[in-house]
């Protein structure tokens, strides 16, 4: 390829795929996709890590035994060298270091390839498009609302079940009890994509609960006072259609799992979803 195309088609490279990742409503389908291949993971990174928080004491610790472990390896790989070998040669530390480290990218490589495996099967087997629109009610922006709503409805999950272990096996009367107790913060309570003007995402935990006390609820308690664990998993909380822009709702089951039902399904589970108000 000549030098001036093969420039060209960098600069190209370097610029469409940040747009695509950046500015993805000009830029859809597979040309956004691969550019959220190529870079996506370092805004992935970028989100990431500034909420991560390292248990030093842990990486002290698996330090120590890596550390250990190849001091012993090396020593029993030395003892089996002299008894095998018959010339007067000694088994390098470097062997040692490479042979562990090469586990290591063994085990990485394992691990990485059971995540990519699961993830194509998730994406071949999954419901919706691959490619959402910019959009409408299926857009990356509602499903992106969805999948933190599932989140928010998870961490409730095991509030309610922390309160059961407590209380003698019962979940709390009302919902905000929980907040009370501080076994879990109020912004989990307000659904991100409900559009309530009494209670909002960034409103104090205390502020929600007063909201919660009111009335003005973005998720809808079924089970008050039930006892945990239960034989089956049953609803427990959900929340209202209008929340997701009445394309389905999420159901929060005893069990402390979440699942995404469509408008039909949650009709066939709940009864009729509009009864299910705020």
């Amino acid at each position: 390829m000549h030098p001036a195309l093969k420039n060209i088609l960098l600069i190209t490279l370097l610029v469409v795929l940040p747009v695509a990742i950046l500015v993805p409503e000009y830029v859809n389908g597979p040309v956004s996709f691969i550019a959220q291949l190529a870079l996506g993971w370092t805004f992935y990174l970028g989100r990431v890590l500034p909420l991560v928080d390292i248990n030093w004491g842990a990486v002290g610790t698996a330090l120590f035994a890596g550390a250990a472990f190849v001091l012993l390896a090396h020593r029993f790989a030395r003892r089996i060298h002299r008894e095998i070998t018959t010339t007067p040669s000694t088994w390098p530390l470097r062997w040692t270091v490479s042979a562990g480290a090469a586990v290591l990218v063994m085990f990485t490589a394992g691990l990485a390839a059971t995540g990519v495996t699961q993830h194509t099967a998730g994406l071949a087997t999954m419901d919706g498009p691959v490619f959402l629109p910019d959009h409408g009610p299926f857009s990356r922006y509602y499903h992106a609302q969805r999948v933190r709503c599932m989140s928010q409805l998870r961490q409730i999950g095991q509030a309610l079940i922390q309160h059961a272990s407590r209380h003698d096996g019962r979940f709390p009367v009302r919902l905000e009890t929980v907040i009370d107790t501080e076994e879990v913060g109020g912004q989990v309570f307000v659904c991100p994509a409900a559009d309530d003007e009494h209670v909002t995402y960034a409103a104090p935990s205390a502020e929600v609960a007063q909201r919660l006390r009111e009335g003005h609820a973005t998720y809808v308690y079924l089970t008050p006072n039930l006892k945990y664990p239960t034989p089956i998993p049953v609803p427990v909380v959900t929340e209202p259609l209008a929340n997701h822009a009445t394309t389905g709702l999420n159901i929060l089951y005893s069990d402390g799992s979440v699942q995404w039902h469509t408008a039909a399904d949650a009709e066939r589970i709940l009864g009729s979803p509009k009864e299910v108000t705020p």
